[in-house]
């Protein structure tokens, strides 16, 4: 379900980053607090309710609790579907992010000479659809082998319980996972402000001194 709910939330993010740089001038009348609200609970309740589809559709004759076994044909197509299309809407944002960054650096930023604020809201739009990219690049290539895994014994029934299927789904769990342990390090490598609060927590006094000297400095 976090899997999930982690691509349903990366794809708003490329869908709100588009709106960002396509409509600039609408994205205040869009993005709105109450949208937002309504957006992540949508991005949680949606993945219950396909994580809930598996049990509702399992075999009541089968009682063990064994996600390999009890799982249907129908449910292993939702899941992969699931993901497919939402992957896929999550990489034609990232590359429509792509074109239109790309084009507010080389078209029109060079003729706001003198407008800083249009410079500097454009550079910060660009920043930020960077950052976008460096969070759903690496989870589009850590997700993707376990929807392929999926697709697999959606069609190969009678390979589900064998010992490499198993391990084959194990391993590519892990790998989903190891997606969340990047996450921290792209954030820290993209946004100083993760750093600097970092930095303040284990070295409380470096920032003290730092804003002493900038004070006696400014007196001066």
């Amino acid at each position: 379900m976090l899997s999930i709910v982690t691509l349903f939330t990366i794809t708003t993010m490329g869908l709100e980053r588009v709106i960002a740089l396509h409509f600039p001038y609408k994205y205040s009348n869009w993005v709105t607090r109450k949208n937002v609200f309504c957006t992540i609970a949508v991005d949680w309740l949606v993945p219950a309710i396909i994580i809930a589809i598996p049990y509702g559709m399992m075999d009541p004759a089968i009682k063990e609790c064994n996600f390999g076994r009890f799982i249907t044909f129908g449910s292993m197509i939702i899941f992969s579907m699931t993901y497919f299309l939402f992957m896929l809407l999550g990489v034609l944002c990232q590359l429509v992010m792509f074109m239109v960054a790309r084009h507010h650096i080389n078209k029109i930023l060079p003729t706001l000479v003198g407008d800083e604020r249009k410079t500097a809201a454009l550079k910060m739009n660009s920043k930020a659809t960077l950052t976008t990219l460096c969070v759903a690049v690496p989870f589009i290539i850590c997700a993707s082998p376990k929807i392929l895994t999926y697709l697999y014994l959606a069609y190969n029934p009678q390979e589900r319980l064998k010992l490499y299927s198993v391990t084959m789904l194990a391993v590519t769990f892990y790998i989903n996972v190891t997606n969340s342990f990047l996450n921290p390090f792209i954030y820290c490598w993209r946004m100083p402000e993760i750093r600097h609060s970092i930095r303040k927590l284990f070295c409380p006094n470096s920032g003290g001194k730092e804003g002493s000297i900038t004070q006696s400095t400014s007196r001066g």
